[in-house]
């Protein structure tokens, strides 16, 4: 099953695509070993919050953004990612419930995730994390916006970052990969109907999210402050039409070092 354009008809075609999978597979109950609570932000954005069995605090928060092309998905559909870092890290993970496009639309949408950033540091005693240090991350869109939280994080000096994790992340709009890059920037193509999300598909969520193809933190492969992020985990798949925006990430964040 693979998904295709327009938005409006691509959320539907994941929902079965889901009916599909749990007809098939039989899937774990959420880890109970790390506890959650659903809260808002100042400015209304839902949040939920993990924090895992035995944790004393002291430690960075995690900002956890789900994918889905920025149109679809949400924290529940993302809830393994997020327990998971929150368990093996001993971390506090705040997964953000933004709002999505085309409702939410550029710039909407990373203000919000910025902004649930800000609201985590600025409430760091009731998290009981450590005061003004924070790493990202996120799944597919969501590693995209890990990155422009990140970058725009270092921008607005707002606290200490220690880190991006960027599973299967977007890091540039297809129109606006550097000229010098294009070459290298295949997989779009290469791997259209290898996954569920096709090239087709990717270029409506781009579409749809609303960002140019060269605003520097809607494709964070192009911000000049690439350079400052030290440490950065990214995990990527061989056959996906996003596995050059890693690769080429990747090169950027060596060729800085």
């Amino acid at each position: 099953m693979l998904l295709k354009p327009p938005v409006s008809n691509m959320t539907e075609q994941f929902m079965r695509y889901g009916g599909l999978m749990a007809s098939k597979y039989t899937f774990p109950a959420p880890d109970p070993s790390v506890k959650t609570e659903d809260t808002v932000t100042d400015d209304g954005t839902k949040v939920r919050i993990y924090t895992p069995d035995g944790y004393t605090g002291g430690k960075p928060v995690c900002m956890y953004y789900h994918g889905g092309g920025w149109a679809m998905g949400d924290v529940n559909g993302d809830d393994p990612f997020s327990r998971a870092i929150s368990k093996a890290g001993g971390i506090v993970v705040v997964s953000v419930e933004y709002g999505l496009a085309l409702d939410n639309k550029h710039p909407g949408l990373m203000n919000e995730c910025y902004k649930a950033l800000v609201w985590a540091l600025a409430n760091s005693k009731r998290l009981n994390t450590a005061e003004g240090r924070y790493l990202t991350a996120g799944v597919s869109a969501g590693g995209q916006l890990a990155f422009a939280t990140a970058l725009r994080g270092q921008d607005e000096k707002s606290g200490e970052l220690v880190g991006v994790v960027g599973i299967i992340p977007a890091t540039v709009h297809p129109d606006g990969v550097p000229e010098a890059l294009r070459t290298s920037y295949t997989s779009m193509e290469e791997h259209d109907q290898h996954t569920i999300n096709t090239s087709g598909a990717m270029r409506d969520f781009w579409a749809a999210f609303g960002a140019p193809p060269t605003d520097i933190y809607g494709s964070p492969l192009l911000h000049p402050g690439i350079k400052n992020l030290k440490k950065v985990y990214m995990a990527i798949a061989g056959q996906d039409t996003l596995k050059d925006d890693g690769m080429l990430m990747k090169r950027m964040l060596d060729d800085a070092q």
